[in-house]
């Protein structure tokens, strides 16, 4: 039997997150604005992470939920530092494996360029973009979002800054 987790519990309240995007409306997006961002649940109290194994799933789920509603994105996917998918929202597996591939020659890249690493990539297409945007230290992952436009670097910077945030309460035991 399938056991379900609210995932909200493990991302930062409402305010912070909708500050970040807050801060990125009206700015290089002259098409559309973007859609208001929908505030999160309360945070309720939480069991602690049972391992460190399955520790990062429920925040991801999360996060991905969070950026399904603030961005315009049609698809969106965390992978690890090795590439590999640990939450999708209906990304072509063609994205997931060229991002995983993205995520190498950046590493390559990064031995005669140490801040390549963490710089955002973005590949137009025909008809959509990918872009991917990878943590800074501590947990290495990356966010891989698919969209119509690229973001715009504020709005780029803002997710970075909510991807810290997940990452920094990786790092710190949740309280019952």
């Amino acid at each position: 039997m399938k056991r379900t987790t609210n995932h909200s519990a493990y991302l930062p309240d409402s305010a912070t997150l909708s500050a970040l995007l807050n801060r990125t409306r009206g700015v290089g997006n002259t098409q559309q604005p973007a859609p208001p961002a929908a505030p999160l649940p309360p945070r309720p109290n939480t069991e602690p992470f049972s391992s460190a194994e399955t520790a990062p799933e429920p925040l991801f789920e999360a996060f991905l939920d969070w950026c399904a509603r603030t961005t315009q994105a049609s698809s969106l996917f965390i992978a690890d530092a090795e590439g590999l998918t640990i939450a999708n929202r209906g990304t072509p597996d063609s994205f997931l494996a060229l991002a995983g591939e993205l995520l190498a020659q950046t590493r390559s890249i990064s031995t005669y360029l140490p801040e390549a690493e963490r710089a955002p990539i973005s590949l137009a297409f025909e008809r959509e973009v990918l872009q991917v945007l990878p943590s800074n230290g501590g947990q290495v992952w990356m966010l891989g979002l698919v969209l119509t436009q690229p973001l715009n670097n504020l709005s780029l910077r803002s997710l970075r800054q909510a991807m810290d945030t997940c990452t920094t309460q990786l790092s710190q035991p949740q309280t019952p």
